[in-house]
């Protein structure tokens, strides 16, 4: 079964959902599906692997007290790479909306900003 989604992963660029319970290699699958489709130059960025409980945007400069530079956060970080939403389930509806907008149009705003931002992760 590996090997199957292996072949279809590293032939499709569209998003994949992996699942299984907590401990079923979901995160290192998506690991070896980056690595295949970087040594076929599909892939030139990072594999950013965001736990969803901890998931940043990232923010412009004075969005926030403490903001006192911009941050690219987790999903600009993942331009032209691979972005893995580990656990993505413990989101509520909103942030899951969210982030299918991001990964559908590969837009969003972080945070502050009036401008989106885009990444093709």
């Amino acid at each position: 079964m590996i090997d199957e989604i292996e072949q279809v992963a590293t032939r499709s660029s569209a998003p994949l959902l992996l699942m299984g319970p907590t401990g079923a290699g979901k995160s290192l699958l998506a690991r070896r599906i980056y690595e295949l489709k970087a040594d076929q130059h599909r892939l030139s960025g990072p594999f950013v692997e965001v736990n969803c409980a901890t998931l940043n945007f990232g923010h412009t400069k004075g969005a926030f007290t403490g903001a006192v530079s911009e941050r690219a956060g987790l999903l600009r970080s993942a331009d032209k790479g691979m972005l893995f939403l580990d656990e993505i389930g413990e989101f509520g509806l909103d942030e899951q909306a969210m982030i299918l907008r991001a990964v559908e149009d590969k837009r969003f705003l972080p945070v502050g900003s009036d401008r989106e931002v885009s990444s093709d992760f």
